[in-house]
């Protein structure tokens, strides 16, 4: 962003997304706030309405004034459970959309996996061979088409090229860290898609452009 001087675009970009949350934090709270308007009230509403009828109740003789204030406490008392059951229906929605996202991460399955019949790679020579391998990360515009390539045990080979030109690409489809559109890589003459991720990648060092 700073190297190219972009960061009046990045603050609009975010100003954007920052009011579409501001927006829908709003329509919540408002949700939230009506229903708990409404059931307070309605809470408020029946201790009157109790009070109104005890009174009347009262004073026409029909209960003593134990019994009233038994009968209003006991209505206070039954308002405890409603406020917690209105707690946890606030809380709810709240928790399930974690809850599903979660999930979603969880079931998400790996785009490389180890084939069921891959084998440990014990002991390495190092002798890599490409043949015929093709790639694109958009599989429409391959970036490798039908490289061949063949790297001797010891051997140090260097690419170069102009950025964008594929060098990384050849070397990070050795680790399968993307699966070939086509063609093949070996290691000793086994092909690395049969054998098991972790064990290919033990026998690999890799030192990052960026230390």
């Amino acid at each position: 962003v700073q190297s190219f001087a972009n960061e009046e675009h990045e603050k609009k970009l975010f100003d954007v997304d920052n009011q579409n949350f501001r927006q829908t934090k709003l329509m919540a709270y408002k949700t939230m706030a009506k229903s708990m308007s409404v059931t307070y009230m309605m809470m408020r509403l029946v201790t009157v309405f109790v009070m109104l009828c005890g009174a009347w109740f009262f004073l026409s003789g029909r209960i003593e004034l134990g019994e009233f204030m038994a009968f209003l406490l006991l209505s206070n008392v039954f308002f405890r459970p409603i406020e917690k059951i209105n707690a946890v229906i606030e809380s709810y929605p709240k928790g399930i959309a974690g809850f599903r996202r979660y999930l979603e991460i969880m079931d998400t399955e790996p785009d490389i996996a180890d084939a069921p019949d891959a084998v440990e790679l014990d002991r390495v020579v190092g002798n890599i061979r490409y043949e015929g391998v093709t790639f694109g990360y958009d599989p429409a515009k391959p970036i490798l088409n039908s490289i061949d390539l063949s790297i001797r045990a010891g051997e140090t080979v260097a690419f170069v090229g102009p950025s964008g030109a594929g060098k990384t690409t050849i070397c990070s489809l050795l680790p399968r860290f993307y699966e070939l559109d086509g063609g093949r890589i070996t290691i000793d003459g086994i092909d690395i898609r049969d054998i098991k991720l972790d064990s290919l990648r033990r026998h690999i060092g890799i030192v990052q452009q960026d230390v």
